[in-house]
């Protein structure tokens, strides 16, 4: 549950850990760190901030909700149980700043629900 900040310094800490790893000729704790590096970055692209955005939205707290959703990099690039708590929340805060032409947009929904 980290935002886009905190993923970045993790993923710094690792490349720090495997340099000294390697200095010190611990190849093992080397490649773990390499491997720890390589999951923060999958998970990046895959899961986002989106656990971190529902707290959020299932707090009330919809600015850092929108904050936090604002930094997911490509929605598309989501795994699909993401993607939809992503979609879902972009559409209820659309809905709450009643501005009704973007929750279809969001949802998808075709042209005749308008």
């Amino acid at each position: 549950m980290y935002n886009n900040k905190g993923r970045y310094a993790l993923m710094a800490l690792f490349v720090i850990a495997a340099g000294v790893c390697l200095f010190y000729d611990q190849i093992q704790l080397a490649v773990l760190a390499g491997f720890f590096f390589a999951f923060v970055i999958w998970s990046h692209f895959k899961h986002s901030s989106i656990l971190l955005a529902s707290k959020y939205f299932k707090n009330g707290d919809y600015e850092r909700t929108e904050k936090i959703l604002a930094e997911v990099p490509n929605p598309d690039r989501l795994a699909r149980n993401r993607r939809g708590y992503y979609e879902f929340m972009r559409a209820n805060i659309a809905l709450k700043e009643k501005s009704m032409k973007t929750p279809s947009v969001i949802f998808k929904l075709p042209v005749a629900f308008h």
